[in-house]
Order: C-alpha cells, then structure tokens, then sequence
C-alpha cells in the first residue's frame, strides 16, 4: 500500500468509528524550513479547534510492520480523545487580544530555508537567521503542548503593530521560557541517568571528551530554546564568566552548544554542525549550517 492509498484507508476506517457528528479531513501544514507535513484534523460540529495529528511516523510504523492499519486507527483516536479537551485556545479567545497578549513569544528559524513562510509572517532578520513570533496554546510541566505561529492578518484582527508584537516577544519570552546553561558533561550524564545507564557501562570517561566549558543553551522547556541566544545578557555573563569570546554551535531550534574561542577549530566546527544537520537532525529541526562567534568586545553576535 503506497502512502496515498494508505491515507485514504485510514481516512475511512477512522470516519467509520468516529461518526457523522465528526468532521475528518487532512491538511498539509507548513512546518519550519518550509518543511510541508500531512496531518488529520478531526472536529467534532461546534469545535473552533481541535488537535493536529501528525501522519509521517504512523506510516513508517506501518511499512516497516511494527502496527497495523487498525492499530494506527485506534492510536489516531486515543490521541484525539486524550487531548480534545487540553486545548486551551478557541477560536473567540485568539481574537481576544488580552487574553492573547501574555502568551506571545519568540523564536529563531533560518532565513533563507523559511523563504515561504517569512512572506506571511512579521519577522525580523538576524544575521541569516529570523525571529517569528508565535502563541502557546498550552504549558505543562512536559513543555507547550501546542503553539501557533502568529501571521500578519492576526495583528489587523489584534489591531496592533510589529513594534507592539516585539515589544510583547521581548518582554514575555525570557519568562515564559526562560534560559537554562548547563555544561555538556551534565547533558550527556543526565541522559545516560535516564536510560539507566553507567558511564562505565559505556565505556565513557566524560572528563575526557567534554571539558568544563562546554555548554549547552537553551530554556528549561527545552523547545525552541536556540532563541535564548538573544535574551538580554545571557551570552554577555557566559563570556565573562569564562573570559573569553565564543563559538556557538547550532545544534538545532531548540538549543545550541556554546565554547569558549580558545578551544576552536572553525572549519571542524562548521564541518560539524553540517553533518548532524544532514544526518542526524529532522529537516524541520535545522537552525543553520554554519557556526556563530559572540564577541565580547562589541558585545553582538557574527556570522562566520
């Protein structure tokens, strides 16, 4: 079965549980990197919103054996049912600006890879990366369950400007998420704990390949935390502290490894970011393909 057939089976057999009072349908979302995503949307008559259910993965699960059509159904549905109710912006709230206005927040994507999007959206240019705005529909202690990317006609509905959006991003953003530095050892240790592994299971001296001032940035909600970047004074105290100017490392939109320049070797580092970029990363998770210096001196970020 080839992916539209497959779309087309699980189109059926889910309306065929759910019933008539339900409206099934699949849309392409444009996700960042201007990355389209096929998801289903299932609203029941009345719903001004309803959660948005990714399909990629639910497909390779499928070719690859590990569930069936009909296990897909039914996890369509747990999915749908389990988090109906947990949305927390209807469509009469999103026009309320009052009610909108202390959820609003930034983050940085690429330029040159969101050309489509930026042509919708109020962005500002940051080197070659830019900063979009967006909605949290909903925090618990896991993170924001789901955000909405502001777009120009919500500001007319709004009835504010960018100069107002900005102000609001700027001021909201290291609140609602703010920046967590840890050292890389402390990553890398905190993973391992998690799966319930030794270090010396693996073989792995930490002290030995990350060094004490290695970091890793980002924001205690560890999404979209590449953003923390540009809080006031968070890469100005980390310089200080360490003496020195830095590299940052775009691992992805959701954080980035920082170093001091003493510990650098440019071309490896570029080298680096483009290989996990290719091989590791999820197209839609890629910041950039080149690394950044922070200079104390002048106190801005450079492109290298």
């Amino acid at each position: 079965m080839n992916y539209n057939e497959f779309l087309d089976a699980l189109l059926e057999s889910v309306e065929s549980l759910m019933g008539e009072e339900y409206d099934i349908y699949y849309h392409d979302i444009l996700k960042n990197n201007d990355n389209s995503l096929k998801a289903m949307i299932i609203k029941k008559a009345g719903d001004h919103i309803s959660p948005t259910i990714y399909l990629k993965g639910f497909y390779e699960d499928y070719i690859y054996g590990k569930s069936t059509l009909f296990d897909i159904r039914d996890e369509i549905i747990r999915l749908y049912k389990d988090n109906c109710n947990d949305v927390s912006i209807d469509a009469q709230n999103y026009e309320n600006f009052d009610y909108i206005k202390s959820k609003i927040a930034y983050k940085l994507v690429n330029a040159k890879s969101n050309e489509n999007m930026l042509k919708d959206v109020p962005w500002i240019p940051i080197l070659d990366l830019a900063i979009v705005f967006y909605v949290i529909v909903k925090i618990d202690k896991s993170g924001a369950d789901g955000t909405i990317l502001i777009k120009n006609n919500h500001l007319k509905i709004w009835g504010i400007n960018k100069e107002e959006l900005i102000e609001l991003a700027k001021e909201n953003t290291p609140k609602i998420m703010p920046s967590e530095i840890r050292t890389m050892k402390k990553v890398i240790s905190d993973i391992l704990k998690k799966r319930n592994i030794k270090v010396s299971e693996y073989d792995l001296p930490l002290n030995d390949y990350f060094s004490e001032d290695m970091f890793v940035v980002s924001n205690k909600k560890m999404l979209f935390g590449a953003a923390a970047l540009i809080y006031d004074g968070v890469l100005e105290e980390l310089s200080e502290n360490i003496d020195e100017d830095l590299y940052i490392l775009p691992s992805s939109i959701h954080e980035v490894i920082v170093l001091p320049c003493r510990n650098g070797d440019e071309e490896r580092f570029n080298n680096m970011v483009k290989a996990v970029n290719r091989e590791e990363l999820a197209a839609s998770d890629v910041l950039s393909d080149h690394i950044y210096r922070y200079s104390r001196k002048e106190k801005a970020l450079q492109m290298l």
